[in-house]
């Protein structure tokens, strides 16, 4: 009789290899040969959002520009959202959670709290007064 001996992993060296798998493949997305063959990492700065209100943390690029900010805007002001989400989620692949909830903290008035519409300060990001919810005024 043959009995075959299967090798089994425990799940602390699984998830090691996992973690360690991921990370080597982020790394070689995000990286590039440069002329001389060297390989370069490209660092994505991301922020962390977090609103006292819903206690949701979400997180996006630092380099959003101004033109990508300016679309969300005006779709988010011509009630379609899910079009907002969609160019946030074309730009360096932002997931679909981040960007659902980045557009969800957006007021549909400008200064405007997007949960209860009372009058916010005019800054780029704000915590209402009132309602304690994260509003990203982006103008």
């Amino acid at each position: 009789m043959h009995i075959a001996k299967e090798k089994t992993l425990s799940s602390e060296s699984l998830s090691a290899q996992l973690c360690e798998t991921s990370a080597r493949s982020a790394l070689n997305e995000q990286s590039q040969s440069n002329q001389f063959g060297y390989r370069l990492c490209i660092a994505i700065m991301e922020t962390e959002f977090y609103c006292p209100r819903c206690q949701t943390s979400f997180t996006l690029p630092e380099s959003i520009s101004s033109e990508v900010k300016q679309e969300v805007l005006t779709l988010v002001y011509e009630k379609q959202r899910i079009l907002a989400v969609k160019v946030l989620m074309d730009l360096r692949k932002i997931g679909l959670g981040n960007a659902k909830t980045a557009v969800w903290h957006i007021p549909s008035e400008p200064n405007v709290c997007h949960r209860c519409q009372k009058p916010v300060e005019a800054n780029e990001i704000v915590t209402c007064p009132k309602c304690k919810s994260l509003n990203l005024n982006w103008q």
